[in-house]
């Protein structure tokens, strides 16, 4: 497997949701160098993978269906400005918002003059893993009116694109949260851990008369993210070196094995988060070999076998050929020796 020039793909219909008795391995794997981030021997996104990273780690992870939560509050200047907004006891509109108890220092952002203003705030660092399954993101926001009336609402950027949470809600003259709920990721597709490091949080205040006796404030903002955790064992290994590596997960524990030795443990006793994703061979920018993948359910100790992919030469002799001349282009195909009958396709170029 040598990055995008290497690929094995695998039917998408093996999808191979295991929850419970799970047992990934990869026979014969040798990595001639690390990867610069991360990458996947095999990778069975919101479910389970055997996973290369640039620490020289292997680690074998499975994602819990129970899920958890963290709360990221604005800590800097967002991309899209200020919103205008008048910052009351405070230096900056960020430090106005960032309470962890509302109104806290008295200290507040206020919209007095323009009628109404959009804020974008950055948000604090989070320890959600790499390998974590976004389920929800949600917005909150702290105002009230001075005056006679008052609206505000609040919303995600990222990558300069902005998702606001609803119309415009109307607010009372006492301080309370307001929110958006499951707010889809902007510009489209699922939610990713990664989007995490540019996500801001977007302030909406409209004070209804644009410089007349309304004003509207904002004491606190901050979001919620609900995510599935990966439960994720590891252990070091060198370039150059050929190694048997196992994952299992029996219910009791996530266990990681080395040439057939117990080398990372961790207890976890809840069920899987069930995953209808296909599974990827070869994932990432991964440079090595492997002899043999399989992915087995029903006991680890005597795995049923779901897949089964022997990648010795003498299973590829008969299907591997050049396919332009003599190019340097191959394509073949691999049997999977399971009874499932998920053989896969492979390509490369030297």
């Amino acid at each position: 497997l040598y990055g995008a020039s290497d690929t094995v793909d695998v039917p998408a219909d093996a999808a191979l949701d295991i929850t419970a008795d799970l047992t990934v391995e990869a026979q014969g794997l040798t990595l001639r160098s690390l990867p610069t981030d991360k990458a996947y021997v095999l990778n069975k996104p919101e479910n389970y993978g055997l996973q290369v990273d640039s620490l020289g780690d292997v680690s074998f992870y499975a994602v819990s269906s129970t899920t958890t939560s963290d709360t990221l509050r604005p800590d800097g200047a967002g991309s899209g400005g200020s919103g205008g907004f008048a910052n009351v006891f405070c230096a900056t509109a960020w430090e106005c918002i960032d309470d962890v108890t509302p109104n806290a220092n008295g200290n507040y952002i206020l919209e007095d003059s323009a009628g109404s203003g959009i804020g974008y705030y950055t948000l604090s660092s989070t320890s959600v893993p790499a390998n974590a399954v976004i389920s929800q993101i949600d917005c909150w926001v702290n105002m009230r009116y001075v005056g006679a009336t008052g609206a505000g609402q609040c919303g995600l950027r990222l990558s300069g694109v902005d998702q606001i949470a609803g119309s415009n809600q109307l607010l009372t003259a006492s301080y309370a949260n307001y929110s958006g709920l499951a707010i889809p990721r902007p510009g489209g597709g699922t939610w990713q851990p990664s989007d995490l490091d540019d996500l801001e949080i977007i302030v909406r205040l409209n004070d209804g008369d644009g410089g007349g006796g309304n004003n509207v404030e904002a004491t606190q903002a901050f979001i919620i993210l609900f995510y599935y955790e990966p439960i994720t064992v590891s252990a070091p290994v060198l370039i150059d070196e050929e190694h048997d590596w196992k994952g299992t997960y029996d219910g009791v524990s996530v266990d990681l094995f080395k040439d057939g030795s117990l080398v990372a443990t961790t207890p976890f006793t809840q069920p899987l988060l069930s995953s209808s994703e296909a599974i990827v061979i070869g994932q990432g920018d991964l440079y090595g070999s492997a002899r043999r993948i399989r992915v087995g359910s029903v006991d680890i100790s005597t795995p049923t076998w779901d897949l089964d992919l022997d990648f010795e030469p003498v299973e590829m002799a008969q299907t591997q050929k050049g396919t332009s001349g003599n190019g340097w282009t191959y394509l073949g195909t691999v049997d999977d020796l399971s009874t499932n009958n998920h053989p896969v396709t492979y390509s490369f170029e030297r």
